[in-house]
């Protein structure tokens, strides 16, 4: 194979290393799994193997609805696993049955219980549900939503679950068909701790995304301390200079009836977004870390003119949510890290902006069912900008409690949708370099804001693998999915960089170094993720250093996306 030009010295000798060990993956992918950017679904998708008997043809009958979890005879090597199954939208409440038997004996001893509560029936998105446990069984009441994650463990062997449905009036059900799982020896824990309790260790105070405000002078002071913080952050500062001569963006007229964007105009639309989601975010960080006035009087002019814009007119979801998105997300991160600088009016009409397009945004994810049907692309990535925008608003606004309450047992549960415990990713490569940053980002968010590791699955353990096997980073071409978005290769180097640094794994740190470009990516993509190489830095002492695959094995299998092997 002929080695590209771009890799020389370090680069041609890892290539010469991979290839030795024969290492040149191609994925063979069945037709299900083209990404949804094509609209499929990866293989735990088929509901057929959940044996849940919900009565609803409707749900059975469609291939895009999320299939109930654990499937019949899994063996979930997460303790407790994720508990998700399809429910008509208009039910209110359910009930989660856990036995050791099939007839669930100890459970309906617990439902007579729970029957005189007042608790049956949930309050709320962020009340916690009522937890009994009884002989070898757990029953949990009053769940919102058709998914959990417990805050307790089971004991290692065989299990059964099934749910039940809670009517307006209290009205219960009669179950769905029992399903069998296997809790494996030595499973990696992952209890969720209530929701109230998470969000009670969100900050009162400004910063709270990415770091909390005991820990600013920290941040501030490693461009002092730290020569790799210190040329980084130069090169972050010098960009952030050029941003401040970027106009402020126009509010895009509506299209006339009938007639759309057209692509020409859509696009053009597309790319001035992206921009002033690059302005908001590098000249909010920078006064974060310098109190320059300079940047957080411009990021402020950029925020104040959004807000005059209307929020249900061209700039909203429906019309064009590539619009819509960096004001939410990029508004919601300059207005944390600008927060000192602004008055009070000036607070006041920055909140009602970000939460009316919070409102928005919550409501649309109502409307598409995206818990019963999560294979939406775009959708998936507002997953992300939610949960860091309820982060911000938090105790500013009402909605933002009901916004984390929503999309915080998404994300410890099934989400992402792409792909299961070995790594996979069904949407593909190249969207994975946008939408993959975007979930270490939330998940980053959440574990300074809450203290709460979402990374402690599997998934995004062996995420990294994905990269190495079906995408070798000398591929011309990328195997499958929507391959169009050259301009965001730089976040395979921040995303594997990364990911090697939270599982200190070798091999991912080694794919980081060989991708473009040399240094962590600061204004090279497209995605406003330039200042997020800051925060993730990390050149200590006990730093990983990177390993040629070398000696691992030839081939892997992600068996919910397909299978790689090599010729």
């Amino acid at each position: 194979m002929k080695i590209n030009s771009l890799y020389t010295g370090k680069g041609a000798a890892y290539l010469k290393a991979f290839k030795e060990a024969g290492i040149m993956a191609f994925c063979l992918l069945a037709t299900v799994i083209l990404s949804v950017s094509c609209n499929t679904t990866p293989s735990k998708n088929n509901l057929a193997d959940g044996h849940v008997g919900i009565n609803n043809p409707h749900l059975e009958n469609d291939p895009l609805v999320l299939s109930p979890s654990p499937i019949h005879g899994d063996t979930v090597k997460t303790n407790p696993p994720a508990f998700f199954w399809p429910a008509d939208r208009n039910i209110k409440g359910f009930i989660l049955e856990i036995s050791r038997g099939n007839g669930f004996d100890g459970c309906k001893e617990l439902l007579k219980k729970v029957k005189n509560t007042k608790v049956i029936a949930p309050y709320s998105l962020t009340n916690p549900p009522h937890i009994l446990q009884g002989r070898g069984s757990w029953l949990v009441a009053g769940l919102p939503l058709p998914l959990y994650r417990p805050q307790f463990t089971l004991d290692e062997g065989v299990w059964f679950w099934r749910w039940r449905a809670v009517g307006g009036e209290g009205a219960v059900s009669e179950p769905s068909d029992p399903v069998k799982f296997i809790v494996a020896p030595n499973c990696k824990e992952y209890t969720v701790p209530p929701l109230k309790k998470l969000f009670a260790n969100i900050p009162d105070a400004h910063p709270r995304l990415f770091v909390r405000p005991e820990g600013l002078d920290s941040l501030q002071g490693l461009i002092q301390t730290s020569k790799p913080h210190q040329e980084l952050f130069a090169r972050i500062k010098q960009y952030a200079d050029t941003l401040l001569l970027v106009p402020i963006n126009k509010e895009p007229p509506l299209p006339k009836p009938g007639q759309g964007y057209g692509y020409p105009r859509w696009r053009d639309y597309y790319e001035q977004a992206r921009k002033s989601g690059q302005v908001l975010d590098f000249l909010s960080f920078c006064y974060l870390m310098t109190n320059e006035e300079k940047y957080a009087g411009r990021a402020k002019e950029w925020l104040l003119s959004f807000a005059k814009w209307e929020v249900d007119g061209s700039s909203s979801l429906s019309v064009n949510d590539e619009v819509a998105m960096p004001i939410l997300l990029n508004g919601a991160r300059a207005y944390d890290w600008i927060y000192g600088s602004l008055d009070d009016d000036e607070k006041e009409i920055i909140q009602e902006m970000l939460t009316k397009r919070g409102e928005q945004a919550y409501k649309r994810f109502q409307e598409v069912d995206f818990i019963n049907k999560p294979y939406n692309s775009h959708f998936v990535r507002m997953v992300n900008y939610m949960g860091q925008v309820g982060v911000v608003m938090f105790g500013e606004t009402q909605e933002a409690e009901k916004w984390l309450g929503y999309f915080m047992p998404i994300i410890t549960t099934f989400y992402p949708p792409w792909g299961g415990e070995d790594g996979g990713y069904s949407e593909g490569p190249s969207y994975w370099m946008m939408y993959f940053n975007y979930m270490l980002q939330s998940a980053f968010c959440i574990e300074k804001a809450m203290g709460f590791d979402v990374l402690k699955n599997f998934f995004y353990e062996n995420n990294g693998w994905f990269k190495i096997y079906a995408y070798p980073y000398y591929g011309a071409m990328r195997p499958f999915a929507d391959t169009g978005i050259g301009s965001y290769w730089p976040a395979d180097k921040l995303n594997l960089y990364r990911l090697a640094t939270i599982f200190h794994n070798p091999y991912y740190r080694w794919r980081a170094e060989v991708s473009p470009p040399e240094k962590l990516p600061v204004s090279e993509t497209k995605i406003p993720t330039g200042v997020m190489s800051f925060f993730w830095l990390d050149e200590s002492e006990t730093t990983v250093k990177p390993k040629p695959p070398v000696d691992i094995p030839k081939a892997k299998l992600f068996e919910d996306v397909g299978a790689c092997r090599f010729p």
